[in-house]
């Protein structure tokens, strides 16, 4: 899949990845031209160890996400391809690819309307709820993982989604888990003990509140 590594792009076959459009913890985030000469969003794991938690739980992700998008599950941005080698090395790393999507304040505005922002977080609350009764908690609800595609409101970035058999171990330990400035208490102090819907909802609450001030 990968075909060679400059020092600050990854060259990934039938992905030209253009330019860097984001950044986390653990991973970069490109926008490429794929097949079909279709812009995508190609988000590249830096660690290239598989034995590390960030590579679990990056499996995990691309796992829980693309069983959503088989399904077609409404209010989440698709996954369109991936890649997990068993032995990821800097030529070839864990990627996964979605389309290309607007973050969800700048497909608001500068300061838009209450009325708007509420009914783009109506619609992704709903996403969550639907979400829950499945047994699956986000947990790292934000504006910057909300997005508007093809005329909805969806959620995406599912790197610490909880689901009914998560791994212990994948939560044991940590100091912390979930968003930062919208993280709930007890995601701080026992995210091991915590539910995770319940923090979503918290989540939710901060980022309302976020876009309203």
């Amino acid at each position: 899949i990968i075909a060679s590594v400059s020092k600050n792009r990854p060259l990934i076959k039938a992905y030209d990845l253009q330019v860097q459009i984001g950044s986390g913890g653990n991973a970069d985030v490109w926008e490429a031209i794929g097949p079909g000469n279709r812009r995508v969003a190609v988000k590249v794991l830096r660690t290239v160890h598989a034995n590390r938690e960030s590579y679990r739980r990056f499996q995990r992700e691309v796992r829980e996400h693309e069983l959503l998008t088989k399904r077609a599950f409404p209010g989440v941005l698709p996954l369109l391809d991936h890649r997990l080698p068993e032995e990821a090395s800097v030529q070839d790393p864990a990627w996964l690819a979605m389309p290309v999507a607007v973050e969800l304040t700048k497909a608001l505005g500068d300061e838009p309307p209450l009325e708007a922002a509420v009914a783009a977080l109506a619609a992704v609350a709903d996403t969550l709820a639907r979400l829950h009764a499945e047994q699956l908690a986000h947990r790292d609800v934000k504006p910057a993982n909300c997005y508007r595609h093809e005329g909805a409101w969806v959620i995406s970035d599912f790197g610490l989604i909880q689901t009914a058999d998560a791994e212990t171990s994948l939560t044991v330990g940590a100091k912390a888990l979930g968003p930062r400035n919208f993280i709930a208490p007890e995601m701080l102090v026992r995210p091991e003990q915590a539910d995770g819907s319940a923090a979503d909802v918290y989540s939710l609450g901060k980022a309302l509140f976020a876009l309203a001030a």
